[in-house]
């Protein structure tokens, strides 16, 4: 009897795990048609926002007209904003660890978050300065998501959930993240297995259900560092990851200075900065989201395209509205020049761009009436060029 229930057990968990892989690929190909949609979608809405500014130049419309133009515009931006958030959260790759803007980090976590919900509020709160984390950071984006979410569905009525960071530096220098929220605590039903998988007192059908603090706490330790949770005296529960920080980060961090790359690259908002369309044609798809999310939350709008065929394609819709072409020397299908000899026979009334990650010669764009930047460069210095031509 009792091997007859062993067997029992371990088929049926057998077909819990064939299930859980099974929603497992089926979630990863829609994270791939994703990319597809609102990639497209971006170009939609940003061509968009192109013709009705060309129509309201040339249109003269009264106050009245001026303003439902205006009302249009922010919700093509809006539209353009949401689509790349759901594309950069879509977009799952391996990539090296690297120092991070925790500020970045928790920007683009509620971002996220706040897209769930529109009874719940995700803000976050910063204690003191924060040091650069070395992660891998989509990884760290995704833990404080999982973390939110769970907040989400200890409040069912809603409520604010707190993304806190605050550097520590008590026994040793460590970062701490934190997720707080008031909702009704951690049962002990589960609280001896709360990071273990499949571990949840939802009555969920998806075999893929309690992985939530499992996949955070893995991701913590990772990544070096601990996932506890707590409760707080104000009734709050915490889930606290606690990341150590090695002597040579403190020292880099009290160091640095400069311009910060695309990957941690803070929003700044600056009154009085001309807004341009641009549209950028590169084929490695991480230095083609960084530009264009960079640009975007500088107030831009961008298309973009990842080899010179799709931007021949594209450009044919959308010419009239870009004013900036920004092009990388070397496409997989064809090179910057001669995609930008293809793009002129559409028009030539942008400004153009080159840039690279190796030194090319000046004559090779200048005789193009272009500029150039060599990789990495930010988006301030896009800027820069752009004015510098102008």
């Amino acid at each position: 009897m009792k091997k007859d229930n062993e067997l029992q057990n371990g088929g049926a968990e057998l077909a819990r795990r064939d299930g859980a892989l099974l929603e497992y690929k089926y979630f990863r190909s829609l994270c791939l048609m994703t990319r597809g949609v609102t990639h497209d979608y971006n170009n939609i809405f940003t061509g968009l926002s192109g013709q009705l500014s060309l129509i309201a130049q040339e249109a003269g419309f009264g106050s009245i007209g001026e303003h439902r133009i205006q009302l249009v515009s922010d919700l093509l931006t809006r539209g353009v904003d949401r689509t790349a958030i759901l594309y950069e959260f879509s977009r799952y790759t391996f990539t090296e660890k690297a120092d991070h803007s925790v500020d970045r980090i928790l920007e683009f976590a509620v971002e996220a978050l706040n897209t769930l919900s529109r009874s719940h509020q995700f803000v976050v709160e910063k204690r003191g300065e924060l040091p650069r984390l070395h992660c891998r950071m989509k990884d760290i984006v995704m833990m404080l998501f999982y973390l939110g979410e769970n907040g989400l569905e200890a409040m069912p009525d809603g409520g604010v959930v707190t993304l806190m960071a605050k550097r520590e530096q008590r026994f040793d220098d460590a970062l701490v993240l934190s997720v707080r929220n008031k909702g009704k605590g951690v049962s002990s039903i589960v609280a001896d297995s709360l990071f273990e998988p499949f571990v949840t007192t939802k009555n969920a059908q998806s075999g893929l259900s309690g992985l939530g603090l499992y996949a955070a706490r893995t991701i913590a330790r990772e990544h070096g560092g601990t996932l506890l949770y707590s409760d707080g005296n104000n009734g709050e529960t915490i889930f606290a990851a606690r990341f150590p920080l090695p002597r040579q980060t403190v020292i880099q961090d009290k160091q640095a200075g400069g311009e910060v790359h695309f990957t941690a690259a803070p929003i700044k908002k600056e009154f009085g900065r001309k807004r341009e369309i641009f549209f950028v044609v590169e084929d490695d798809e991480a230095m083609r989201d960084l530009i264009v999310s960079s640009l975007q939350r500088r107030g831009h709008v961008v298309f973009s395209a990842e080899t010179c065929g799709e931007a021949i394609e594209d450009f044919e819709l959308v010419h009239e509205a870009v004013t900036v072409l920004l092009i990388d020397v070397g496409l997989t299908d064809s090179d910057g020049f001669e995609c930008l000899e293809k793009l002129a026979k559409i028009s030539t009334q942008a400004k153009v761009i080159f840039m690279s990650g190796e030194d090319i010669g000046e004559q090779d764009y200048l005789k193009r009436n272009a500029a150039f930047l060599k990789k990495p460069f930010t988006a301030k210095d896009i800027e820069r060029v752009v004015t510098q031509g102008e």
